[in-house]
């Protein structure tokens, strides 16, 4: 539910950005454009830290609840992730003022019709440049997405709380690039549809009425809202899993046992019907480690770090 409002409400910027923003000069269109990418930043920040907290009540053993989620998200959250949103929208726009450069902008100055409004939210890059900006754009918003967790579940203010997630990041880099190229193809997959429409109706192939246009702008927010959904559950996932693995550390060290590898560590599922985060509130007994072996194979077999 966050996901879809922040879709309407970034679709609604991007269409009144295309088709009604008034003229500006170039001072005045550069800072309108950082001003959308602002609030564009701080919804999808703000959706990440609801989601968040409602996977931290599923983890703690409770029940998820939007109402809680938005107040903690509007309280307690809101004061670290301010700078995180406005360095995210620096990045964003910089990247953002490099790829207008080498884009085509001959539709900016088509009128509104609902072929040219789904044209606008599908959001296609025309050059292998732009396609690339397009990867660096959604590496950096995974990256914001894996200091959100070191916010809303542990909170952590800004500074500390990018160190967290650069830390968590340094530490699983290979694992951060696996997310990154699966939820790309996944997305990309799931948009094929809308790319192969769009090729046809350009070829001539096809013609859409507006009904269909509209339908073709529901399905691109649906594709948006599962792609940014499962950008936020593998980061949350991640993070997740290093904890896991810093509680694993601390044991063996305790026991006097060699360091585990992270991939010794079973990789906890969120949203299940173990409460991770609840059994954390104790740390350092492995009892969750011990636990998520007898589910899995024979304990007989554990690493000593575990027994």
């Amino acid at each position: 539910m966050p996901l879809l409002l922040t879709w309407v409400c970034i679709a609604a910027l991007i269409l009144w950005a295309r088709f009604l923003r008034p003229e500006l000069g170039l001072q005045g269109a550069l800072l309108l454009g950082f001003l959308l990418i602002l609030v564009q930043a701080f919804l999808l920040a703000f959706s990440c830290s609801m989601l968040l907290e409602m996977v931290e009540q599923v983890e703690r053993g409770g029940e998820p609840s939007l109402e809680r989620a938005f107040r903690d998200s509007l309280g307690e959250n809101l004061v670290a992730m301010l700078p995180l949103v406005l360095v995210w929208s620096l990045v964003w726009f910089l990247l953002s003022v490099v790829q207008a450069l080498f884009e085509d902008d001959s539709r900016d100055s088509e009128d509104y019709s609902p072929e040219n409004a789904a044209r606008a939210l599908a959001d296609g890059s025309g050059s292998l440049l732009g396609a690339g900006i397009d990867a660096l754009k959604k590496g950096v918003r995974m990256l914001v997405f894996l200091v959100m967790p070191a916010i809303a579940w542990e909170g952590r203010g800004f500074r500390d709380a990018v160190g967290r997630g650069y830390d968590v990041f340094r530490n699983n880099v290979a694992a951060f690039v696996t997310g990154f190229s699966l939820t790309y193809v996944l997305a990309g997959l799931l948009f094929l549809p809308v790319s192969l429409l769009l090729f046809a109706v350009d070829e001539g192939l096809l013609t859409l009425s507006s009904t269909q246009w509209y339908l073709v702008i529901g399905y691109s927010g649906l594709v948006w809202t599962v792609s940014i959904y499962m950008e936020q559950m593998f980061v949350a996932d991640l993070f997740l899993w290093h904890k896991e693995y810093e509680q694993a550390v601390a044991a063996a060290r305790r026991r006097g046992h060699e360091r585990p590898s992270i991939r010794e560590v079973p990789r906890p599922t969120l949203l299940d019907d173990v409460a991770s985060l609840e059994e954390r509130k104790t740390p350092g007994d492995g009892s969750r480690l011990v636990r998520s072996e007898s589910r899995s194979g024979d304990a007989g077999s554990e690493p000593p770090w575990r027994r």
